[in-house]
């Protein structure tokens, strides 16, 4: 926000002194009256610039981040305990939910505003069926294989999203140049005219059916409306507009015959930044430190807590959680992608369309949820299992109890099969009702979410990163308390201990000192690019790169 503080506090301040004043005699007023020093005026100070007006508004929104995504991460459990032999119906439901919110929204605003475009409304559906594929597995994994995770290995595996999103971003997100770049290498590596799926394995995996080339980077960088790649080929040079003229043509197969002949490579110098420059301008030194200190942290946690018999989860579960961090990255990645050509795009919009195609392919994905099931559900039995979820959301109703199944409501039931505590009937299954579980949940992510974008928008990206690094512990600990958790509640064993210690002193070191020394080393190349600029009045274009906030 650029609108200054408020200074109502001020006037508030005194009202409330004079109303304080009438209650009190003179001589007690003089008595309680502090003398007007130094002191005084230091502490108003502080009062008036750091209780008042928008600095007051951010504490708030801090605040109730933090308590939203901490009852978040926990009510996500109680969820599962309270709905553990549905879990199909959780993911699906879950995200059903939000669909006529966000369109509600959606609608109201394309009704009574204009903040959204014409550009936002003609973006290609598709991608958005991209981003719905990708969360709607994460979901799944996320949902479904975490029933046997406990709610302390839960909070600190997700953390993995950061390094994991890390690599997918090296991977993905390395600049290949302009467009003509793009289009060049992908001539070098396949024909235009040959079969569709050979261009895909060319675009996509960069499998090369024309043969091995070199490619090299330029020193200089090319302007959007100029590009400076170029082929060298058999001995003669083409830049980058008569390579696609010659593949338009159908001639450059005799180019490519001329090179092979003459037994020299053919070398494109292109404008995508090496390997290792990328490795090196793209995260800093303290980034890949902090990510490496967070794996560390997971690694001794599973590890050590599995050999000393701690319930960490069973391993393979652990590792089917973990898993939802790989889609959960690509969505990050692909994001960034797809929205790189738009100026704008609105968060309601966006969420309304991921969801929408998100609970849609998530049907498709009902075989792979009766496999993970436990016990393994066949696909036939999906429907009557979303159908006994609901009934148990809604009416509280148990369909698998004692009386027609082997299942047990002692402690560590989830490891074989636990019965129905829909109601909250049996404490060690859940003390709460899969209504009262689910719909906190509800409200708290929805909550989570909209304080991310309120502190984001009243303060900084550095000040969510601080909240939302400290649901972290106050998570790991709300999962000891036994008023919350019941039976299900843990204790901090050594392993647990030194793992949490190692996450949370990762995040630290990959969010803020990370963070601070890229910021430095972006400063420093902008300065340089400014003082070596040619053109004075040349304009230079950065592409800022976002991380995935997690909304974990």
């Amino acid at each position: 926000m650029d609108q200054e503080p408020r200074a109502e506090h001020a006037s508030e301040t005194s009202l409330l002194l004079e109303k304080k004043k009438t209650f009190v005699s003179k001589e007690q007023q003089n008595q309680l009256e502090l003398p007007r020093s130094s002191f005084r005026d230091k502490l108003e100070s502080i009062f008036k610039h750091h209780l008042s007006g928008k600095n007051l508004v951010l504490l708030v929104y801090m605040l109730l981040l933090i308590f939203s995504g901490t009852t978040n991460r926990v009510t996500f459990k109680l969820m599962q305990y309270s709905l553990i032999n549905y879990s199909y119906f959780v993911s699906q439901f879950t995200t059903f939910v939000f669909i006529p919110i966000n369109f509600t929204v959606i609608f109201a605003k394309q009704a009574f505003t204009n903040q959204i475009t014409p550009e936002m409304t003609s973006f290609p559906k598709y991608k958005f069926a991209v981003i719905g594929l990708l969360d709607s597995l994460a979901g799944l994994l996320l949902v479904v294989g975490g029933v046997q995770v406990p709610g302390m290995m839960q909070n600190l595996l997700i953390q993995g999203a950061v390094p994991m999103t890390m690599i997918c971003s090296i991977i993905f997100l390395r600049n290949l140049g302009c467009t003509k770049c793009c289009s060049v290498r992908q001539v070098l590596l396949v024909s235009s005219r040959e079969k569709k799926w050979k261009r895909f394995l060319a675009y996509f995996f960069k499998i090369s059916f024309r043969g091995r080339f070199e490619e090299k980077a330029l020193n200089t960088e090319g302007s959007p409306r100029e590009c400076s790649s170029f082929v060298v080929a058999a001995g003669d040079t083409f830049s980058a507009a008569e390579v696609l003229r010659l593949e338009t043509e159908g001639r450059f197969d005799e180019i490519i015959e001329r090179a092979r002949a003459s037994g020299q490579p053919i070398v494109f110098h292109s404008e995508s930044t090496p390997w290792k420059a990328h490795l090196k301008s793209y995260y800093s030194i303290i980034q890949y430190l902090g990510a490496t200190i967070i794996m560390s942290g997971l690694l001794v946690t599973c590890i050590g807590g599995s050999q000393s018999g701690s319930s960490v989860g069973p391993i393979f579960w652990d590792l089917v959680f973990f898993s939802a961090t790989i889609p959960l990255a690509l969505s990050g990645v692909y994001k960034e992608i797809a929205f790189a050509e738009v100026n704008d795009m609105d968060v309601w919009y966006l969420n309304g369309w991921v969801a929408l195609f998100q609970f849609l392919i998530g049907i498709l994905y009902a075989p792979l949820a009766a496999v993970m099931n436990q016990p393994p559900l066949s696909v036939s039995e999906i429907p009557k299992n979303l159908f006994e979820g609901f009934m148990c959301f809604v009416a509280g109703h148990n369909y698998i109890t004692t009386q027609d199944t082997n299942c047990s409501i002692l402690e560590g039931c989830s490891e074989t099969l636990c019965c129905d505590s829909c109601s909250g009937d049996y404490s060690c299954v859940s003390d709460a009702s899969a209504l009262l579980a689910t719909s906190i949940y509800l409200v708290a992510n929805l909550a989570y979410n909209l304080f991310l974008l309120l502190v984001i928008k009243y303060g900084s990206a550095a000040l969510m990163y601080i909240s939302s690094t400290v649901v972290l512990p106050l998570g790991a600990i709300c999962f000891t308390f036994k008023f919350i958790m019941g039976c299900n509640s843990q204790q901090f064993n050594l392993y647990t201990g030194i793992g949490l210690g190692l996450v949370l002193f990762g995040l630290i070191t990959f969010r803020f000192f990370g963070q601070l020394g890229k910021e430095k080393k972006e400063e420093e190349k902008i300065k340089s690019k400014t003082e070596s600029a040619v053109a004075p009045g040349k304009p230079i274009v950065e592409k800022v790169t976002s991380t995935l906030l997690e909304n974990i």
